[in-house]
């Protein structure tokens, strides 16, 4: 057992989903949430410049002793990951298995994918994931207001027309892609009429448990409920978690 903090490396409020779905799956485990709100969205900067930034948030988080870490960004996976990894010395995971968890659900092999606009360079992501293993598609689905929404601390009110434009492209499965997406699973679920929904923070957390269990890291038997520690690189942005 070890019980050190689990590390979550974020762009905004969203994260704060993530981390909780981590607690969901582990009540026991402290987690550390880093909130890089200084620089995001990292989909606004250079790649280079997140190649440099990222691994330097994730060595805040090395201070903290964790035992593995998240990346709760899909621009800074998809722009840093390699550098990320190698700077945290610990496992790393990414949100990455969110899709392949949604294709296999889907029978008609369209998945509706949500994102935040304006956290993911859209055009380079597509060409890399719009197909997937199998001939499956993304329906993509880009929600404009949805960052700005949730880094408020409220929900998106147009959930209902986001859902129908997936559907209508011909998704039977909603795959929540970033943080925010997560954030936002109230609204969705509301709107989906019975739609299955894939939660990148629950395929993270089960991907994360299975691997603390096999290598003997789990907290267990801990007395009191595990604990979220926010850091925030931008004073001026207050982020509700």
């Amino acid at each position: 057992m070890s019980d050190r903090p689990i590390g979550v490396l974020a762009e905004g409020a969203g994260g704060a989903a993530i981390a909780r779905a981590i607690q969901a799956r582990m009540p026991a485990e402290d987690v550390v949430l880093l909130i890089d709100g200084a620089f995001a969205p990292y989909s606004r900067r250079p790649s280079q410049v997140v190649v440099d930034r990222a691994p330097r948030m994730v060595v805040e988080l090395v201070g903290a002793r964790m035992k593995a870490l998240v990346v709760a960004t899909l621009q800074g996976a998809e722009d840093a990951l390699a550098p990320i990894a190698a700077a945290a010395g610990v496992p790393v995971l990414a949100l990455d298995g969110t899709l392949p968890t949604a294709a296999v659900r889907s029978r008609a092999g369209r998945v509706g994918a949500i994102w935040a606009a304006g956290t993911l360079r859209e055009d380079p992501w597509l060409r890399t994931h719009r197909f997937l293993r199998g001939g499956g598609e993304v329906v993509p689905g880009a929600w404009h207001g949805l960052a700005e929404a949730i880094d408020a601390g409220r929900l998106p009110a147009d959930a209902a027309n986001q859902l129908a434009m997936l559907t209508q492209g011909g998704a039977d499965v909603i795959a929540l892609l970033c943080p925010y997406a997560v954030a936002a699973r109230p609204a969705v679920e509301a709107a989906a009429n019975g739609a299955t929904i894939i939660d990148a923070g629950e395929v993270v957390a089960d991907r994360l448990r299975t691997h603390l269990v096999r290598t003997s890291a789990l907290v267990r038997g801990r007395r009191r409920a595990g604990r979220i520690q926010t850091i925030a690189t931008d004073p001026a942005r207050s982020f509700p978690t």
